[in-house]
């Protein structure tokens, strides 16, 4: 874990001179060969190499100069190719090592030997040369090493970055066995430099890491395994770069001043570390044929790898002549912000170089993936350029000409696209402001030039006068094949002028509503509105150009809204009314009209028309013939759109449906159950129609009732009494079965529970008022009477209960009747009373003719004395 100290000022006591800043090592001498050589001749002077060394390593120097690439492999340790050869040659190296331990002492009494003023100089070249013959073949080191170069006066500094230079490339080459972190403990790896790092503003901190796979938790493990941590945060993958399968480098320009701790990392098994893999999604793109884009995406791979991109054409030439990816510019700088992970791309235009060849039809695509572990060559990919050719927009998109339901287009066809050797086809796209966003329609371009410069086109016929409509066009190489080939719209907008309304409002028989009065009538009559793209133009309204009387013409006025015209105190004649629609250019080319018969004429309504709502916009509708109206062919059912429910009238959008006379119930979906929607239904017979009758409430599906509230004694006998009711919409829950009328004798008018267990009838529901006889009472008792709904779904709660009392009634005739002690002017009269007097206490004797009636106020059965 070295700790790194960037400082501000060299050669101060808080920065010291550092002996471990001089990490250049990585073979970027070869440059300074000619120095290495003098080294190597110095080296032999000193006494630390023979001197038959140097004419092989001065050999080696010119091969290095000459060749063109130079590289470091695992296997051989340097290779070589010299200019126009693609093949690597070795070089063979002679079998002598440093002799640096062997010659101490020798390289020791040498040093005196060298003149102070040359031993910098001197020295920089010895440093060249071991470094170079370290890196490319020798691995020991010696303390010797030290000894020579720590007798050059004025560079000790080189002594020590020479010890750390080679500790690195040992670390990097792994031929070292060392990957103790600290002394006595066994790790995994280890970080080069070892220890503290002490840096200068402005120079660059680079540190290796190195995977020991001889150790136990290193096992299967690779270099991507591996990462560097700056105090407790990762570095950035940015700064790290995978050198081989078990060294990373981290590495940072000119860090800034700071005091942090580095350490690295085993952070488990990542992907593996291997050869150059085939990119992926490889395309090509030109724009306008004026330039060409190739991207394709990298593989994963935590060594580095680079992808170069070359192509050639078809020819005799072939692929004798590679073309490259340009170098970069300004627009290909601009493309690569714009890329993904992994992504690359090469750019060519008509002013790169190589430039782009607009003429060839086809391409052939060379790519080559290298990294450390090798270089391939991916088999060659034939490209058709024409097809992958995508245009500019239509340029000049213009509306020469319109009328309500036409327009006429001219565009023109951008540069150089007008000499494409293909040609381009033209696609048209349109909607108006009526169409869903998603939805355009698509005009028939087929017979459209693939070669004009110019086009014109007649868009037609359009569907919508009044309107406003965006066009837009698009173009694509003739020999393309896909959606994606198409180039961006041109788009232009236009509004078609006004025309008539497109049709009258619809009706129906039966699509009216009459509401009698003293001797008149006020009639409604209703129509389904024109949907708004039958408008046609401004100032859009409704009508009636028409009534007539019994076949007679009559101006009558009327109020209407957007649904229905009102008229009020008409007779019980016929009449016949003529709608149309119009707007600010005129009215609609036909009429609708509505027949209302007379009175004698008209069917009866459907009664009991009740609606029932269900859960996704499903309503139960339910209504009982007339029974007057024996002819009834058809009912017609209308549901309308409104804010509120009846008794409202309604102004929204008026639907219907037609059934035989068979059906008296029906299932309507609306399309949005959120909303409110009023239903009607009318008789028809083969001439005439009831007209609408209107649901009053709407019922709710799946709900037990709440008790009813409108219940009252209709009625009261000696021995029944009848109880009416009316059901409000909140107790028509679910369609009624019966009611339960429950009912028992009380304690006393003081004590209201039931003296005797409550008993039950049930009565089926008739047609308008609701009302039931519950009958055999007692007369002269006081009943507690309740009644409850039973629906479909269940039984509701029963209503407050009511008190009443039987009226009267005869008592019972006493029993045991006797009649002792009779003299000629009294007599004694023994009984037993009834069991029930059905009333006040009154007791009758009947002697010949007369009646005496006694009333007595306590429990008797003798009555001493009658007088005559």
């Amino acid at each position: 874990m070295p700790s790194v100290q960037i400082c501000v000022e060299e050669h101060s006591s808080a920065c010291p001179v550092n002996k471990t800043t001089y990490h250049k090592t990585r073979l970027k001498y070869f440059a300074s060969l000619q120095n290495s050589s003098s080294g190597c001749r110095l080296a032999s002077i000193l006494g630390a190499i023979d001197a038959s060394a140097c004419r092989h390593e001065e050999r080696v120097a010119l091969i290095l100069r000459r060749a063109e690439r130079v590289e470091v492999g695992s296997g051989n340790p340097l290779t070589y190719a010299l200019p126009g050869a693609s093949a690597q040659k070795p070089i063979r190296w002679a079998p002598k090592r440093l002799a640096l331990g062997a010659r101490a002492q020798t390289a020791s009494a040498a040093c005196a030997r060298v003149p102070a003023a040359d031993r910098a100089s001197i020295g920089r070249s010895l440093f060249l040369f071991l470094t170079l013959r370290y890196a490319l073949h020798e691995p020991a080191v010696s303390t010797g090493t030290t000894m020579l170069l720590g007798c050059v006066e004025g560079c000790h500094w080189l002594a020590t970055n020479l010890l750390v230079t080679l500790v690195i490339l040992h670390v990097v080459a792994s031929d070292s066995s060392n990957f103790n972190c600290v002394a006595g403990l066994d790790s995994a790896g280890a970080t080069v430099p070892k220890g503290d790092i002490v840096l200068q503003v402005g120079s660059s901190l680079e540190i290796f890491c190195n995977l020991n796979l001889s150790h136990e938790d290193a096992q299967g493990q690779n270099a991507s395994s591996l990462v560097f941590y700056r105090n407790d945060k990762k570095v950035s993958s940015e700064f790290v770069e995978v050198i081989n399968a078990t060294t990373i480098r981290l590495f940072k320009e000119k860090p800034p001043a700071s005091t942090d701790m580095y350490y690295c990392k085993l952070e488990g098994p990542k992907d593996l570390i291997v050869k150059p893999q085939e990119v992926k999604d490889f395309s090509c793109i030109s724009h306008n044929w004026q330039n060409l884009t190739c991207r394709w995406i990298k593989p994963e791979n935590p060594i580095k790898t680079t992808y170069k991109l070359h192509f050639y054409l078809p020819g005799r030439a072939g692929k004798r002549l590679l073309f490259n990816c340009p170098e970069d510019n300004d627009k290909t700088s601009e493309l690569k912000k714009k890329l993904q992970k992994n992504e690359e791309l090469c750019f060519w235009d008509l002013y790169s170089e190589p430039h782009y060849r607009q003429p060839y039809e086809y391409y052939y695509f060379e790519m080559r993936g290298s990294n450390p572990l090798g270089e391939i060559k991916f088999d060659p990919i034939k490209f058709h350029h024409y097809s992958h050719v995508i245009p500019s927009p239509p340029e000049k998109l213009t509306v020469e000409n319109t009328t309500h339901n036409s327009a006429f287009l001219t565009w023109d066809v951008p540069f150089p696209m007008q000499i494409f050797p293909p040609g381009v086809h033209t696609r048209m796209v349109y909607q108006s402001t009526y169409d869903n966003n998603e939805r355009w329609h698509v005009a028939n371009t087929s017979y459209l030039s693939d070669h004009l410069a110019n086009q014109t086109y007649h868009l037609a016929p359009l569907s919508y006068a009044n309107t406003l409509y965006d066009v837009r066009v698009y173009l694509r190489s003739a020999f393309a094949v896909g959606d994606d080939k198409w180039s961006h719209y041109a788009s232009v907008t236009f509004k078609t002028p006004p025309t008539v309304p497109g049709a009258p409002p619809e009706t129906v028989i039966g699509s009216f509503e009459v509401i009698p009065d003293a001797g008149t009538r006020d009639v409604y009559v209703y129509w389904r509105q024109v949907p708004p793209t039958l408008h046609n133009g401004d100032k859009f309204d409704y009508k009636v150009i028409s009534v007539k009387e019994n076949g007679i013409e009559r101006y009558l006025e009327y109020n209407h809204s957007s649904a229905y015209a009102k008229f009020k105190g008409l007779t019980y004649n016929t009449y016949e009314f003529s709608i149309v629609s119009t707007n600010i250019v005129g009215d609609s080319l036909t009429k609708s009209v509505v027949h209302v018969p007379t009175k004698e004429d008209m069917p009866k309504e459907p009664v009991s028309f009740t609606k029932i709502a269900f859960h996704d916009g499903i309503y139960e509708l339910s209504w009982k013939a007339p029974s007057e109206s024996p002819n009834i062919e058809s009912y017609t059912i209308f549901w309308c759109l409104n804010g509120r429910d009846r008794p409202y009238q309604c102004n929204g959008l008026l639907n219907w449906t037609v059934v035989p006379a068979n059906v008296t119930l029906k299932n309507i979906t609306v399309p949005d159950d959120s909303k409110i929607y009023q239903f009607a239904i009318s008789a028809n017979t083969k001439n005439a129609s009831s007209g609408m009758v209107w649901a009053s409430c709407t019922v709710i599906h799946n709900k037990v009732v709440d008790k009813m509230k409108s219940v009252w004694i209709n009625r009261i006998g000696s021995t029944f009494i009848e109880v009416g009711w009316k059901l409000e919409c909140s107790d028509r829950i679910g369609r009624v079965e019966a009611f339960e009328i429950g009912f028992c004798p009380i304690v006393s008018p003081r004590e209201t529970a039931c003296k005797e267990p409550l008993q039950t009838i049930k009565l089926e529901p008739s047609e308008r008022q609701f009302h039931g006889n519950v009958t055999g009472l007692r007369p002269y008792t006081t009943y507690m009477v309740n009644i409850a709904i039973l629906t479909n779904n269940g039984k509701g709660t029963p209503s407050d209960p009511l008190f009443n009392t039987t009226m009267e009634a005869a008592p019972e005739p006493p029993t045991n009747v006797t009649v002792t002690e009779v003299t000629n002017s009294s007599m004694t009269v023994h009984w037993i009373p009834p069991a029930a007097m059905n009333g006040t206490y009154r007791f009758v004797q009947k002697s010949g003719d007369k009646e005496c009636h006694f009333i007595c106020t306590g429990q008797f059965n003798k009555l001493h004395k009658i007088q005559d």
